[in-house]
């Protein structure tokens, strides 16, 4: 009695299921589908895209980001009006994860860290079952960049006693805890400046430096 039937596409198997602006949202291998539990009922989803890997599907601010064959699309409710719209990421985002292959799709991994509004997607891209490859898509700047940690599996966030939330993530046999505040706003940054020696033409050019100005935002 409990049951749902996804119709529409029956041969295609749920690859995602997830909640977004209190709507169930069923994702397949070609379609979204929203579902009614109460009544059993199921309707198709006018996206442009389609659901995969439940592991990689984040709440981004008002957007929910999955990934899907054409790369990691953001679902956004349509304002004034019920129904909902997709839009991909970025055709450069594409790019980046274009080499994963399809019988990896359901093993990437994504994660998002409010506070620093930072969207984290792991993936394999050279088909060796190792998510060594991350993008990480920072929302307030529109931009992203890419890393080389240790293989990522899987995160997760952890609460202790004095209700701090910690930021883990499993690389091989060990957990890693993931840095998200920084607390040296107000310390001094000692770095060392060097140069080639093309960058003065003479290699016995006298070198003086005075200062540096260090412009940027902190990344994780």
């Amino acid at each position: 009695g409990n049951v749902v039937i996804v119709w529409g596409d029956e041969a295609w198997k749920i690859n995602a299921i997830t909640e977004f602006w209190r709507v169930i949202l069923i994702g397949k291998s070609n379609k979204v589908y929203t579902v009614d539990v109460a009544n059993q009922s199921s309707i198709a989803v006018d996206t442009q895209s389609w659901m995969r890997s439940d592991r990689c599907i984040s709440n981004v601010n008002n957007d929910l980001m999955y990934f899907n064959e054409r790369g990691i699309d953001a679902m956004k409710t349509k304002q004034y009006d019920w129904w909902l719209e997709t839009k991909p990421l970025s055709e450069k985002v594409r790019e980046v994860i274009e080499n994963i292959t399809p019988s990896k799709y359901n093993s990437n991994v994504g994660y998002y860290i409010r506070p620093i509004n930072n969207y984290y997607f792991s993936f394999d891209a050279n088909d060796d079952d190792i998510p060594d490859t991350h993008l990480i898509y920072n929302t307030t700047l529109n931009a992203r960049t890419q890393f080389d940690y240790p293989g990522i599996y899987d995160y997760t966030d952890y609460i202790n006693q004095n209700n701090e939330t910690f930021r883990l993530f499993a690389s091989g046999t060990q957990l890693y805890r993931m840095e998200a505040w920084f607390t040296d706003n107000t310390t001094p940054i000692t770095a060392e400046l060097q140069t080639k020696d093309f960058d003065f033409w003479d290699p016995a050019q006298l070198k003086t430096y005075w200062f540096v100005d260090l412009v940027g935002r902190k990344q994780v």
